[in-house]
């Protein structure tokens, strides 16, 4: 990572792109000689899932829920690559 003044204007740098919010970042970041590599990707809180919804619905599939006793076994073997 790179030190000094030209890290603080690194840092300005990616604060004006930050606060623009547009999607031209990376013809910014090509126009000016920098990479998107010179800067430390923050941790984003999107990615934690929320307190209140249980770990279950992120680890399944999305789309409705079906009990197991509707679903045919031909269907299961055919959705999950054993037919």
């Amino acid at each position: 990572m790179v030190e000094g003044p030209v890290r603080r204007q690194l840092v300005c740098f990616a604060e004006g792109i930050r606060e623009k919010r547009t999607f031209d970042v990376r013809l910014e970041l090509a126009e000016s000689g920098l990479s998107a590599l010179d800067f430390k990707p923050a941790k984003s809180r999107r990615l934690r899932p929320a307190r209140d919804v249980p770990k279950q619905a992120y680890t399944e599939r999305a789309g409705p829920k079906v009990p197991e006793a509707v679903v045919p076994a031909a269907t299961k073997k055919l959705a999950y690559g054993f037919g």
